[in-house]
């Protein structure tokens, strides 16, 4: 895909690896970005006084400028004040702007009937456009010279709004008061505006985490978007993978071009405003209140309104740059005594204290000169991992000259932790021969933490072990038993380490919660209390999503999810820093997907990230969630092009392991349109080895059962939704047996309806007293009870599962046998009579008109395109169309679909049915 100098898109076949290269001067950036605005530009200069171009810096006011002018340079005569030695006019004007400062009144009057004469010989019966740049300054005079030249119609302006770029208060601003400007308004880029200028530009789609990265490290800036997507993609850092661009990891590196437009941009603020930036680059975020105490308040100001500010909270509100790559390339451009200075002052000023992090501190001081201290580091280095910043944690850690134990130890937990089990090996064996295997003996003589050290890599290595796909059920419980024997015989033994003992037992409990949970195992707190007494701040957050995920899993719906809400309501405070405040948001989201309140969790996914209304939204930077939504919410298509992408993204990098659950949500979004991509999809999803993450394990089954179903292979996906559903109970997660049977129950299988009244009624949830009301209400056939409990559990979200209920109750009669179609009508074959027409005909009924009139098109063996073309519609809203019907029929195949038409008409011409239908 190309960018006209107009921009105009041409169209372009889908590129492959050999095309799908970066266009470097034929792709206009900003153009594209702003094509909304170009005509309402050019508009307000053809129709009225003119325009007044306003925003931030960079976000590409002299470009648009320029696309109006090069549109309208046949039509109009363009007096271009920016460059005026390259038109005779625009000299001529030029000259006579320098010299009506030093006329008079009457001499300025003569003088305007000059310069309009001129004009409008020079312009031939055109239209006069005068362009003036930002930093051309004019006198007062000068402005109302130009502001009478309008008053003609056939003369407008073009103008930038001048103080921007550092520039000297200019013409826009002075013209726009003396003139009634149409203000064309632009701002940094949306998340969205840049996914779709990134995939204009670089010819195919991009992957979620590739645009979320790219727009952090360009603060939403054109031109810095595209020198960093060219850099990125010259270090190979951004890459076409298949049929669409991924990144090679979690942060992207800066690049020449991309931090030589950083610097340029910061060379041009006054030396306030560099301090002001250069203190936000080092802080990462600072309360508004310090940065003001730090900074000249009129310099904050000035950096604001160029755009580079985000403030956020209501209460104590804080501050930072926009974008990630702005701060590393302006903290790098910071010379060490400026850094050193800064440094300084933000140490002698009061309240400074909450601002400098280890984390914060570390970067200001390297960039200062100073060698920081391996404390310092290891501090640093323990924040990321509190914060989750796994990554970060062994990239500090990594860098570590001769590594104490302690910080080795922190580095194998955060292996684990992050996935990265075979590095998590090799460092237990490190650690082990330094260490010693086994428990220490309480008392023993020696270093004083070498019991504490030793305590936690036994504590690491059965977290470890019980990962293990080969690992014995019960080794990780025996394991934690132990742990908690020697550390209770160590505090009473060892009594001056009883603090290091004390905070090993917590870390004991955190563990096991964590690990428990992962494991699908039940966890016993043993009185430990909500608000954990022997754990900090960021451990005690992790401690209470764990124990609210654990109250989900065990029936207590209502109260893990209100303590969810807590939760999210201290990130609303801002008390909560973002990264952290993430995954609070994240969090709840699947505290509402494992409890089944699927409208609850849409509504989060689809509200804003953090930071306020302006942040980016969860569907923005997770591919995955993105597609789950679209697939709950029954639009395969859009899931599969979610997930395609998505896909490649996560071979490339998964720290998360997210990969078997992509695909599996692919297959569940293919079988629905593509059985090949489907079947191709499982095929892979079979060849994975298991997952030890027994929450996700159990979806990608239940996501693979649904897929087999929509195939016509209902028996393997029942077989594999009551081993599922088997385990689950064994295992005490009575939210996903909840979810595996009503499944089952959506399919046709009612052998275990006893087990799913029984499951229900275990949980204290909306959910399930509704699937309890509802297996009730079949067993005495009462309908209006079964439309009360449909209707609210499709308000929850569950559209498939109630559609598919509705369909066996209407298909069934008074007898309620819930069968699925096909079943059905294999038992029947071709014997079916005129109660199975009249069933058929009643099921039928329960469509639109236009979803009839799909399906007798459907039926008369159309293809999607044909049926379009047939009835004047858009393929995808046939496609939308035909999945709604098989949900409401509870079909898998449009073989099926078909067979229930054929039933629901007499006799046996199907094109004289399908013209009486469409008509």
């Amino acid at each position: 895909m190309q960018i006209n100098g107009l921009g105009t898109a041409t169209s372009a076949s889908p590129p492959n690896h050999d095309r799908a290269t970066m266009p470097d001067h034929e792709f206009d950036w900003d153009v594209f970005a702003h094509y909304e605005l170009l005509e309402e530009t050019i508009g307000a200069v053809l129709n009225g006084p003119g325009a007044l171009l306003e925003g931030p810096g960079g976000v590409g006011k002299r470009t648009l400028a320029k696309a109006v002018m090069l549109k309208l340079q046949d039509r109009t005569l363009i007096v271009d004040l920016e460059h005026p030695e390259r038109h005779r006019t625009s000299m001529e004007l030029a000259s006579k702007l320098r010299r009506i400062e030093r006329l008079g009144e009457v001499a300025r009057f003569h003088e305007l009937g000059v310069v309009k004469k001129l004009l409008d010989s020079r312009a031939g019966g055109r239209h006069v456009v005068i362009f003036i740049p930002a930093g051309l300054r004019l006198g007062a005079s000068s402005v109302s010279f130009l502001s009478s030249l309008t008053l003609a119609s056939s003369i407008s302006l073009l103008c930038i709004a001048g103080g921007q770029d550092g520039t000297e208060p200019g013409a826009g601003n002075d013209l726009g008061a003396a003139v009634d400007l149409h203000p064309v308004r632009l701002h940094p880029l949306t998340l969205g505006m840049t996914h779709d200028l990134l995939a204009k530009a670089l010819g195919a789609e991009i992957s979620r985490i590739a645009t979320y990265q790219l727009w952090c490290a360009s603060a939403g800036q054109v031109h810095l978007l595209a020198a960093v997507a060219l850099d990125w993609r010259e270090q190979g850092y951004l890459d076409f993978a298949e049929n669409s661009w991924v990144v090679h990891g979690v942060a992207g590196p800066p690049g020449p071009r991309s931090r030589g437009l950083v610097v340029q941009k910061l060379r041009r603020f006054s030396k306030p405003e560099q301090r002001v930036l250069r203190i936000l680059a080092f802080s990462e975020e600072i309360p508004l209140s310090l940065l003001v105490a730090l900074n000249p308040a009129q310099a904050v100001d000035s950096i604001y309104s160029e755009g580079m500010l985000e403030i956020r909270g209501m209460y104590a509100r804080k501050v930072r740059l926009r974008g990630g790559l702005s701060s590393q390339c302006i903290a790098e451009d910071t010379p060490p005594g400026v850094a050193l200075e800064l440094l300084e002052q933000m140490c002698n000023t009061p309240g400074a204290d909450g601002a400098l992090t280890p984390l914060v501190l570390l970067k200001w001081e390297q960039a200062s000169g100073i060698d920081s201290g391996a404390r310092l580091r290891l501090q640093a280095a323990e924040q990321a991992y509190a914060e989750g910043q796994i990554e970060l944690c062994l990239q500090i850690l990594a860098a570590l000259e001769n590594a104490p134990v302690e910080a080795r130890l922190l580095a194998l937990d955060a292996a684990i932790r992050g996935g990265q089990l075979e590095r998590a090996r090799e460092m237990r064996s490190l650690l082990r021969l330094e260490l010693g295997e086994g428990l220490p003996v309480p008392g023993s003589r020696g270093n004083p933490r070498g019991p504490i050290d030793r305590i936690r890599l036994e504590l690491a290595s059965t977290v470890l072990e019980s990962l293990s796909p080969d690992a014995p059920t019960d080794a990780f419980q025996q394991g934690m038993k132990r742990t908690r024997v020697d550390i209770d015989a160590c505090l009473s033994g060892e009594p001056e380490n009883r603090e290091g003992f004390l905070v090993l037992r917590g870390r004991l409990d955190l563990m096991g919660a964590e690990t428990s949970f992962l494991l699908g195992e039940r966890f016993d707190t043993g009185g430990t209390p909500y608000i954990h007494p022997l754990l900090g701040r960021h451990e005690q957050l992790r401690w209470q999503c764990f124990q609210n995920l654990h109250s989900v899993r065990r029936g207590e719906v209502r109260e893990g999810i209100r303590r969810g809400r807590e939760l999210l309501f201290s990130l609303r405070q801002e008390s909560l820093p973002p990264v952290v405040g993430q995954s609070i948001k994240l969090h709840l989201v699947d505290l509402y997907l494992l409890s089944g309140e699927w409208k609850n969790a849409f509504e989060l996914i689809a509200a804003a990230w953090i930071g306020g209304e302006g942040s980016p939204r969860l569907t923005d930077v997770n591919g995955l969630y993105s597609s789950l939504k679209s697939v709950l919410s029954g639009r395969p298509r859009e899931a599969l092009e979610l997930m395609t992408v998505e896909i490649e993204q996560l071979r490339t990098v998964d720290t998360a392991g997210y990969l078997p659950l992509a695909i599996a949500a692919a297959a569940v979004a293919a079988s629905f349109l593509d059985r090949e991509t489907a079947e191709r999809y499982l095929a892979e999803l079979d060849a994975m080895p298991a997952v030890a993450d027994w929450v996700s394990g159990q979806t990608i089954a239940m996501l693979r059962a649904e897929a087999l179903f929509h195939l016509g292979h209902a028996g393997e996906a029942v077989s594999c939704l009551l081993a599922g559903a088997i385990a689950s109970a064994a295992h005490g997660d009575l939210s996903l047996e909840l979810a595996q049977r009503m499944s089952l129950l959506r399919m046709g299988h009612r052998e275990s309806d006893a087990q799913l009244l029984e499951c229900a009624q275990q949980i204290d949830g909306p959910v399930a007293e509704l699937v309890a009301a509802l297996v009730r209400s079949l067993e005495g056939n009462n309908r209006e009870l079964q439309r009360e409990v449909l209707g609210a559990l499709r308000a929850l979200g569950h559209r498939s599962f109630t559609d598919s209920i509705e369909v066996m109750l209407v298909r069934s009669g008074s007898d309620i046998e819930l069968t699925p179609w096909k079943v059905a009508y294999e038992r029947a074959g071709s014997s079916l009579g005129v109660s199975g027409r009249s069933s058929a005909s009643s099921v039928l009924s329960l469509l639109t008109q236009r979803q009839r009139m799909i399906v007798a098109e459907a039926a008369t063996g159309a293809s999607n395109r044909e049926i379009a073309n047939r009835l004047q519609l858009k393929i995808r809203t046939v496609e939308g169309h035909l999945y709604q019907i098989y949900q409401r029929l509870n079909v898998g195949s449009r073989e099926g679909l078909i067979q229930i038409f054929l039933d629901s008409i007499p006799g046996s011409d199907l094109e004289v049915a399908a013209e009486g239908w469409s008509t």
